[in-house]
């Protein structure tokens, strides 16, 4: 067993990472997956998917088909199935270390591979999301909004979303935000920022270098770019692909 899991949650029939469409024209779980690879090349890789596993013709990569608890039809089926299960997977992970992945972000410095320490530091750990504050977060369009009292607090990205599964602490803040996403979907950033709220239990929140977005694609050392983002893309191909 990989002391490291790595965990997409990929849902419905059509990918859909917002931002741009450059990072659609690869396949599933591309280019994350074989970027992280080049780094982690020990981990375990592993997706949650309600897909057949004909769709994932990938070498080792563990597949684990979900009959999802949400309704197919919903217009964020596939955003709603992301948010939950790879926080159900974080929970489910056989690894000490599960770190949940979207697959329009990429490494691009050798200092990812200190992720894990931080990770075991802490117990669990999410970068800084570029909105700042909750309440920002909790007005963009899509997701549902989320009745706060930590409007004025600060706010996480999704990913990467780091967990010691030795960490019991942080195992009740993971199914606390199941057991609040389970009876109201809403965006994960937002719902977690609540979460930790009602059981005053927190991650560490890394720097946005961890999780580079169009708000700071200007910063410096960037370690993780969000690709999905067009001004973020270009960066990683004129830069980092060039």
């Amino acid at each position: 067993m990989s002391d490291i899991n790595f965990i997409f949650a990929e849902f419905g029939a059509e990918r859909k990472n917002t931002g741009g469409a450059d990072v659609l024209s690869y396949d599933r779980l591309n280019p994350a997956l074989s970027e992280f690879r080049e780094y982690f090349p020990n981990a375990k890789y592993t997706v949650y998917t309600d897909l057949p596993k004909t769709k994932f013709k990938y070498k080792d990569v563990e597949f684990r088909h979900i009959t999802p608890v949400f309704d197919s039809s919903r217009k964020r089926y596939g955003w709603e199935c992301n948010d939950f299960y790879k926080v159900y997977a974080l929970c489910n992970s056989d690894s000490r270390i599960a770190i949940a992945l979207d697959t329009d972000i990429v490494p691009v410095k050798s200092e990812v591979v200190r992720l894990p320490d931080f990770i075991k530091r802490f117990g669990m750990v999410a970068p800084l999301n570029p909105r700042l504050m909750v309440r920002k977060d909790n007005n963009i369009g899509g997701g549902g909004r989320v009745s706060l009292d930590c409007d004025l607090g600060i706010v996480t990205n999704s990913v990467p979303l780091g967990f010691d599964t030795k960490s019991d602490r942080h195992r009740c803040l993971l199914k606390a935000y199941l057991d609040l996403f389970a009876k109201s979907p809403a965006r994960l950033p937002t719902l977690l920022a609540k979460t930790m709220w009602e059981t005053g239990i927190y991650p560490y929140i890394l720097p946005p270098q961890w999780c580079v977005c169009q708000e700071h694609v200007t910063i410096e050392t960037p370690i993780i770019l969000h690709i999905g983002h067009p001004k973020v893309y270009k960066l990683w191909q004129l830069v980092y692909k060039s």
